[in-house]
């Protein structure tokens, strides 16, 4: 055989091999994107795929005042987490006394650091006395991190293993998105935290402005699917944190250079919501945890805002819509044989 003959035979089987990945690839995106099995919740209604939500689900409490309503709300929404940020003012014995009314109602209880970023400890506390009030009040989840910038793998590690000797719950290694994908201590945390607002994959400046929202689902995977790709990479699972949606909000790319902010657009806000709440469900395996700060009354941000949205809520994480509907049994009608006479 020539030597033209065989680099054409490899060129046809590289092609071949290419084109096969391809129909693959395209096949298990389909499969991924519309194999569900759909059942309609909501007025008006929403589709969404079988699957569970998060097992970790639930509210962030920036004020403490607010517990009890946090937890009737809780309850509505199929919640069974409820996060409190521990700011240097708040005591220990405050803490327990929360923490021990949120387990009575059969939840779990998150301890994160208040939202401002830091490269070290945000708590405003030495790590230490963080452990012990979180291991005594036997709070269920401890966020170690706030971070926005790449963090110093050596401090971080050192401080992890300082945490665990005193508190000996699940430790969250958190920092926002594009942050999470560089960093090396791995090991600091058992899940990695993503700190919201998530970005999601948006339109180029010129694209239509309808949307539907299977589009809207398909810009939030890029997101989860990215971050649960790393997580599994490295052995971890996902805790989306903060996850609330800005009501200055936008679904295409900025046509300039400017950084200013979009205009509020409530409408996409909603929207956007209630995509984020779907495309988790049947994510549970990588995605464990997702938490929206409750926030100070008037927050346009928070879920609690927005119109019917705490309704959705509950629709997405009530988890008898994790089952496929049951099938209905249609009875068959029995034919009536007539005997002849004398049988």
């Amino acid at each position: 055989m020539s030597l033209s003959s065989n680099v054409k035979t490899i060129l046809f089987l590289g092609t071949s091999l290419a084109v096969g990945i391809g129909i693959g690839q395209g096949y298990l995106y389909y499969k991924r994107h519309n194999s569900h099995d759909f059942t309609h919740i909501g007025d008006p209604p929403l589709i969404t795929g079988v699957g569970e939500a998060p097992h970790a689900r639930g509210f962030v409490l920036s004020d403490l005042t607010t517990l009890p309503a946090a937890l009737t709300q809780a309850q509505s929404a199929f919640a069974t987490t409820i996060g409190i940020e521990y700011p240097p003012g708040m005591t220990a014995e405050a803490l327990a006394e929360a923490a021990k009314a949120i387990h009575n109602q059969g939840l779990q209880v998150a301890l994160l650091p208040p939202p401002a970023f830091s490269p070290r400890n945000p708590y405003g506390r030495p790590f230490p006395v963080v452990a012990n009030d979180a291991h005594m009040a036997g709070v269920d989840f401890l966020c170690i991190s706030w971070l926005n910038e790449s963090p110093d793998s050596e401090y971080w590690l050192d401080q992890s293993a300082g945490i665990r000797g005193i508190y000996k719950g699940t430790l969250i290694f958190a920092a926002t998105p594009g942050v999470l994908t560089g960093i090396e201590c791995w090991d600091a945390g058992d899940l990695l935290g993503a700190i919201g607002p998530l970005p999601f994959a948006q339109r180029l400046p010129g694209a239509p402005d309808d949307i539907q929202p299977h589009d809207l689902r398909v810009a939030w995977d890029c997101t989860l699917s990215g971050l649960e790709r790393l997580a599994i990479a490295h052995g971890k699972r996902v805790a989306l944190l903060n996850a609330n949606i800005p009501q200055a909000v936008t679904h295409k790319l900025r046509a300039d250079a400017s950084n200013s902010p979009p205009a509020p657009n409530p409408v996409l806000q909603k929207q956007l919501y209630e995509a984020l709440l779907l495309e988790t469900k049947g994510r549970a395996v990588t995605t464990a945890m997702m938490l929206f700060r409750s926030g100070a009354p008037g927050d346009v941000d928070s879920p609690a805002s927005v119109p019917g949205m705490l309704k959705h809520v509950g629709e997405a994480w009530d988890p008898k819509t994790s089952k496929p509907p049951a099938p209905k049994v249609v009875p068959t009608e029995t034919a009536t044989i007539s005997q002849p006479d004398g049988a």
